[in-house]
């Protein structure tokens, strides 16, 4: 096709009358496609991410197609016909003459009117590539890097919430303001969570290099999100008052990740006769809710109270 750069031949030549020789490898293709599915009817999606930019190269990409589909139906020793089909969603985009069009091409069938066209609705899954690859495993691949994807959404979500509650208790107190490191990694955290929502990413279907980086990116984000709840907690529970103390924080998560690909290792409470260990409950809802939790503590004999000092029923059980 003239006039369109991305659409030019990858080996430099022209275009040619060709309609003989390309229909016939574009029925090769179809019929070597329809041996993954059980039906004799084959649906194609025409395109790319990059096709259909305008309405001037959809119709070129039109007309091409159409001599090809002509030259097949015209021909009974071919026993097979071609037919052009969109999709609801597209159709409508036709309809309403948008400047960017993607994955359907316009249909005709025995008239130039788009409401004639015919249209396809329903659940087109599961797709199928080439040989036995069939488009449906990114509901299940990589689980373990879907789960992180979980984990760092929600710790991020009470990050947010405890970075306003320390927001407000230094404006009431007039304590030391938040240090703009945390609000960085907390930026950064967004940044790479919305990164792994690529089409690529969450999915599960990057090759092993990008997943090693997306997988550090949330590993390092869920490390440096940690040292911030950390502190917060001292914060808002008057136990550090100045930002320049370089001392570690007394409260560690419950969970360590020491890289980032392997499974999180609960650490367990070293609990020792007559002292006492504190744990900290963090609700990031907007309302009050109640669960069990399950610390893991060392040894069996220990009494759980509350911040008033109040016997809590609790069970020990070993693993």
């Amino acid at each position: 096709m003239h006039g369109f750069n991305y659409e030019l031949c990858p080996w430099g030549k022209h275009p040619v009358e060709n309609i003989q020789e390309r229909a016939l490898k574009l029925l090769d293709q179809y019929r070597k496609k329809l041996t993954l599915y059980r039906t004799n009817t084959l649906l194609v999606p025409l395109g790319d991410d990059f096709c259909y930019i305008s309405i001037d190269e959809a119709e070129a990409q039109f007309q091409n197609y159409r001599m090809l589909f002509d030259y097949v139906n015209s021909n009974p020793s071919l026993n097979a016909g071609a037919q052009f089909g969109t999709l609801d969603e597209y159709f409508r985009t036709l309809r309403g003459k948008s400047d960017r069009i993607n994955y359907s091409l316009p249909v005709e069938v025995g008239s130039d009117q788009v409401g004639d066209f015919p249209s396809l609705s329903g659940d087109f899954f599961t797709y199928a590539d080439r040989q036995q690859d069939y488009w449906s495993g990114y509901y299940i691949s990589r689980p373990f890097f879907k789960a992180v994807d979980r984990v760092l959404e929600q710790r991020l979500r009470a990050v947010e919430i405890m970075m306003a509650s320390w927001r407000t208790y230094c404006q009431r107190a007039q304590r030391e303001k938040l240090p703009t490191g945390f609000a960085y990694k907390m930026t950064t955290a967004m940044g790479n969570l919305v990164l792994f929502q690529h089409q690529d990413g969450v999915t599960g279907t990057a090759k092993y290099h990008v997943i090693w980086d997306y997988g550090t990116r949330m590993h390092n984000c869920l490390q440096g999100l940690q040292i911030f709840m950390s502190k917060a907690i001292e914060v808002l529970l008057g136990i550090r008052h100045d930002k320049s103390d370089r001392n570690p924080s007394q409260f560690e998560s419950e969970q360590v990740r020491s890289k980032y690909d392997v499974q999180p290792e609960f650490k367990a409470i070293n609990a020792r006769e007559g002292t006492s260990q504190y744990v900290e409950f963090s609700n990031p809802l907007e309302q009050s809710r109640e669960e069990i939790a399950m610390p893991i503590v060392n040894m069996p004999d220990v009494t759980i109270l509350d911040s008033n000092w109040t016997c809590v029923r609790s069970q020990a059980s070993s693993e």
